[in-house]
């Protein structure tokens, strides 16, 4: 039996919600893909439909569609979303931000023969996944270390670690098409979600729904009264992103080192209040000792929405110290 990628089983379910012929460019932009890769991903399909009695119709000028008995189409549909009759077959991409995502959320190494059971891959394929991914977090200055007997872990500071694993959520990565992304209403979305293996696929949907990026856009809107002002919607969306990356992070534990002289520069500014009241409706968990240098990431980030934007009063931010954030967010 023949087994479906992701854009394979999106193409298919296009194709059985239609009764009517679909042009090939019509289908390549509903998929962001273009019309050659479509075609080069239709002969698994076809495959999957002849295992089923059913046939794809291709006609020149006209379309592709699904040819099946009468009633047959939602009986394929059913087949096709029924996890117990689906396998889903991660792309190297999809895979690689995967496997990206474990190791900067992993507290200890991963042993190789684990990430071999949680992706369903050969070695050598995971060899060439963990190439793509060391040349990737080098930007954010992690190390990615490799050793018999020890594992995979990626080292660094956690400022970084958190700067990373915000681009990864935000799809800021080179790993083919993101897997994730914000969205207003909806919160930090996954393309993956309802899939349950690879194993992978599952683990990384239970860190999705951990992050509470939900309750984050409410901590956003919070400092916004606070502030008297709106950040842009773009903002709003990285700054959600990025404070239910650092809640989730101090709740397990893990917490950032920022120096005295920045903490003592951040308390002067009228951000540093405002980044206190929302630290403490983050972590109420932790009253009445909230950790200084999370405060002062609060205060960095707020200060960061604030680029390029007219605010009222004294919260207007001059070019010197948008230098300085810019900077400053750098390591964050």
């Amino acid at each position: 039996m023949v087994s479906l990628t992701l854009q394979q089983k999106n193409i298919l379910q296009h194709l059985l919600n239609t009764d009517s012929p679909v042009a090939m460019a019509e289908l390549a932009a509903r998929l962001n893909l273009t019309p050659r890769q479509v075609n080069y991903r239709l002969k698994p399909v076809k495959i999957w439909l002849a295992e089923r009695d059913a046939a794809l119709q291709s006609t020149p000028g006209v379309g592709i569609t699904v040819q099946c008995a009468p009633g047959h189409r939602q009986g394929l549909l059913n087949e096709l979303v029924s996890q117990a009759d689906f396998e889903l077959v991660l792309t190297a991409g999809q895979r690689q931000q995967l496997v990206a995502l474990s190791l900067l959320t992993a507290a200890e190494p991963i042993i190789l023969n684990e990430l071999q059971r949680i992706t369903a891959v050969s070695r050598s394929t995971l060899f060439k996944d963990l190439d793509s991914i060391e040349a990737w977090t080098q930007h954010f200055e992690l190390q990615l270390i490799r050793k018999p007997n020890y594992g995979i872990l990626l080292d660094g500071a956690e400022l970084t670690r958190r700067q990373a694993l915000a681009a990864l959520l935000w799809g800021d990565v080179p790993f083919e098409k993101p897997l994730m992304a914000m969205a207003h209403g909806a919160g930090l979305t996954y393309a993956l979600a309802g899939n349950r293996s690879p194993k992978i696929v599952a683990q990384t949907q239970k860190f999705v729904t951990e992050l509470d990026t939900p309750t984050a856009f409410e901590w956003v809107a919070f400092a916004e009264d606070q502030l008297g002002g709106r950040y842009t919607d773009d903002a709003v969306l990285h700054l959600a992103l990025s404070l239910a990356v650092q809640a989730q992070r101090v709740n397990a534990g893990h917490h950032v080192s920022v120096d005295s002289t920045t903490i003592s520069w951040l308390k002067k500014k009228n951000m540093w209040p405002v980044a206190e009241s929302v630290s403490q409706t983050m972590w109420p968990h932790l009253s009445p000792h909230w950790p200084e240098a999370e405060i002062a990431t609060v205060t960095m980030l707020l200060l960061a929405g604030l680029r390029n934007h007219q605010w009222p009063g004294g919260l207007d931010i001059e070019p010197t110290l948008t230098e300085m954030i810019t900077e400053l967010m750098g390591e964050v």
